[in-house]
C-alpha cells in the first residue's frame, strides 16, 4: 500500500472526515485528498504530522513489505 493508501484507510476506520484531519495537521482538505489519491505525496513533516494526529509510527504510514524491509536492511550493511 502506498503512504497515500495507509492515510485514508486509517482515517475511515477512525471516521474522521478529511477536513478535520487536515485541520489538524494545519494543512488543506485538497492536500489531504492528493495524498490519499497519490497526486502528490506528503513532506516528511507533513508525514510527521499526519503520523502524530492518526496516533500512528512513520513505519505504519509509511508501511513496507517484509520483503522490501529485507532488500533496505541489505542496502545498509
Amino acid at each position: 500500500m502506498s503512504v497515500g493508501n495507509n492515510i485514508k484507510a486509517v482515517r475511515i476506520e477512525r471516521y474522521i472526515p478529511q477536513q478535520d484531519l487536515a485541520r489538524g495537521v494545519s494543512c488543506t482538505q485538497r492536500s489531504i485528498s492528493r495524498y490519499e489519491t497519490g497526486e502528490s505525496c506528503p513532506t516528511l513533516e507533513m508525514a510527521l504530522r499526519i503520523a502524530c494526529y492518526l496516533n500512528l509510527g512513520l513505519d505504519k504510514l509509511f508501511y513496507l513489505k517484509p520483503d522490501e524491509n529485507a532488500k533496505i536492511n541489505t542496502l545498509s550493511t
